[in-house]
């Protein structure tokens, strides 16, 4: 994709230019590209080496005729002596060692950037028009036309990640709990962009990284890793599944897991070593065929303890009269694929008070 929207943006200058009748010369699309900070983290901030690799990559391949590595920490720091050594490398390896110099197009010829090369054109020449609708951008900036796309791609994409339907390594994927946010670091939104300086009333756009609301969760239980106990039911391979899910669900928040090693045979077995453990938070591991016989049993016997802690369901109910049975035992939230997990994990940490 990355490579598709350089080359994209290359056939797109010339058919703009020429139809303005600019010469042959002016047609020829000269771009500095810039890998972005859309998609680094604070969290794991070495992959960011990979992540600016790929999209160096994808620049040469692209056609940038320059690019500007960014450095791995730029998001947490100001980039010092060797994090600028090892973004200037990347570029050297690239040009010395992969030699991607030495071939004009290497993309192309093949079918599949080509085709997403046009389709991005097409589409890309539609929007042109439409604010050739507006009377040119200005008019559309005003009419915050640009921004209501832009805008409205980031939130499809931060929910997305908040749903880790796109995962981020290290920061809702695979976190590691024992790295320490840095002090310095920011979870903040950038500070807005430009658009038009003599405009002041064009709404203006933010940049965002989309990895800001997972940090703000770890940030927030850093201090005190609250407790999440998994109530497995029955054999191992009836809740195995399910405990693993709802343990890579809360880690990304900084939750720590606990479980023992054999599953419960009863609820109220579960339910004394669910209290027994003191985490604030149980979670409910078995199939959607025992969950009717086990559920409202151990929702019930938990939330009638002294400090009754938030009680979780792995798995959604097939159908909205069992979810409303659940909830009616005592079942506050559940927890599947489809869910917000950052959403929900902020909800539970606003519950406890952090």
């Amino acid at each position: 994709m990355e490579i598709a929207k350089l080359r994209a943006a290359r056939l797109l200058w010339a058919r703009a230019v020429g139809a303005a009748g600019g010469e042959a010369d002016a047609q020829r699309l000269v771009c500095h590209g810039r890998t972005t900070r859309w998609n680094k983290t604070v969290l794991d901030p070495h992959v960011n080496l990979l992540r600016t690799t790929t999209e160096a990559f994808a620049g040469v391949v692209g056609g940038c005729s320059g690019l500007q590595v960014g450095t791995f920490d730029e998001c947490i720091r100001t980039p010092d002596d060797f994090s600028r050594r090892l973004a200037r490398n990347i570029q050297i390896i690239l040009a010395e060692e992969c030699q991607l110099g030495r071939v004009v197009d290497p993309a192309g010829g093949s079918w599949y950037v080509e085709t997403l090369t046009r389709q991005l054109a097409d589409k890309a020449w539609t929007i042109f028009q439409e604010i050739e609708r507006f009377g040119g951008m200005r008019a559309a900036l005003n009419e915050g036309y640009p921004q209501s796309l832009v805008e409205r791609t980031a939130t499809e994409r931060i929910s997305a990640v908040a749903s880790r339907r796109d995962t981020i390594i290290g920061t809702n994927l695979h976190p590691n709990l024992r790295e320490k946010l840095p002090a310095f670091a920011s979870t903040a939104s950038s500070p807005p962009a430009e658009t038009v300086a003599s405009s002041p009333g064009v709404k203006r756009l933010v940049r965002r990284r989309r990895a800001e609301a997972f940090e703000a969760l770890r940030r927030r239980t850093e201090a005190s890793r609250p407790k999440v106990f998994l109530a497995g039911f029955g054999p191992r391979k009836q809740h195995a599944a399910r405990a693993e899910f709802s343990s890579g669900f809360f880690a990304v928040g900084g939750f720590e897991c606990v479980a023992e090693k054999k599953g419960f045979d009863t609820p109220e077995a579960a339910v004394q070593a669910a209290l027994a453990s003191g985490a604030p938070v149980v979670v409910l591991c078995s199939t959607d065929e025992t969950y009717p016989a086990i559920v409202p049993l151990a929702a019930q016997a938990l939330k009638a303890a002294a400090k009754p802690p938030i009680v979780v369901l792995a798995g959604m109910p097939a159908t909205p009269e069992l979810q409303q049975q659940f909830r009616d035992a005592g079942v506050d939230e559940f927890i599947h694929l489809r869910a917000n997990c950052e959403k929900v994990l902020a909800g539970f940490l606003t519950q406890l008070g952090l």
